[in-house]
């Protein structure tokens, strides 16, 4: 694993908790390009990955499997978020016509990814033959305004607290952080 302290970090350290795993974890490896480098040098057998690498270590060797997805620890939940978007107050007019954009952009991924790969290969987001559809639909790419999911973020924020309270500045944030211009 890469990262002490980051997001796949703490997700790991949970998702473990969670299911009575005791599994020293090795961060000897800084990057996950260095970790993927080690699981094609046959260094690495079991490994914590982000897309689009995963994608990419499953096309190169096809005998690698996913054992566990850290967004859904429990395997009936819908992942946590992780994404957000910050509005500056001078475009707060344009607040309903973003979100309406936002969550077209993410229907649009999921429903037709082979296009979406096609332009985020032209328009040169992520190289030729990095993403997949199946690297699309692992992602969980979904647009909801923090109404709708303020209580998801709660938690999240409370988890990474609990693990590693440095990674939110030492304390969960008041709670004009969640208002939201109705």
């Amino acid at each position: 694993m890469f990262g002490a302290g980051t997001t796949p970090d703490i997700l790991t350290r949970y998702f473990c908790e969670k299911n009575g795993l005791l599994y020293p974890y090795n961060y000897t490896y800084p990057t996950v390009r260095e970790i993927v480098q080690g699981i094609y040098a046959g260094k690495i057998n079991r490994a914590v990955l982000a897309e689009p690498y995963l994608s990419m270590v499953l096309q190169k060797d096809s005998t690698f499997t996913i054992i566990a997805d850290l967004n859904s620890p429990d395997g009936n939940t819908t992942g946590f978020p992780q994404t957000a978007i910050l509005y500056h107050p001078s475009i707060d007019a344009l607040r309903e016509s973003i979100d309406c954009e936002l969550a077209a952009s993410a229907q649009f991924a999921n429903e037709y990814p082979d296009e979406t790969i096609r332009i985020l290969e032209q328009k040169e987001i992520f190289p030729a033959g990095v993403l997949t559809p199946g690297s699309i639909q692992r992602c969980n790419i979904r647009y909801l305004t923090t109404r709708e999911i303020e209580d998801d973020i709660r938690e999240f924020l409370q988890l990474i607290y609990q693990y590693e309270p440095r990674a939110i500045g030492g304390q969960l944030p008041e709670e004009s952080f969640f208002k939201e211009n109705r």
